[in-house]
């Protein structure tokens, strides 16, 4: 029943890393400013990330395994900007 409820709202949970690293490689691509930010040491702007991350998943993203991608991808920098 919970299912259906899921369904019929067009809902969805993003448990899967290999499902929303794509959607973190582009928040992080489209925010350079933010990401020059959080990679000259201020770390808090990590959460403006994950907020960006939650609407583009209309708030069904799993917060720690996007947060465990977007560090790994802002610690990284090499290929992102």
């Amino acid at each position: 029943m919970p299912r259906d409820v899921v369904k019929a709202l067009g809902l969805r949970a993003w448990n899967n890393p290999d499902e929303l690293r794509p959607i973190c490689e582009k928040v992080v691509v489209e925010n350079p400013k933010q990401a020059a930010i959080y990679r000259s040491g201020k770390n808090g702007i990590l959460g403006y990330f994950i907020k960006q991350v939650m609407d583009a998943t209309q708030d069904g993203a799993n917060a720690e395994i996007a947060k465990s991608i977007l560090e790994e991808l802002l610690k990284g920098g090499d290929n992102q900007s």
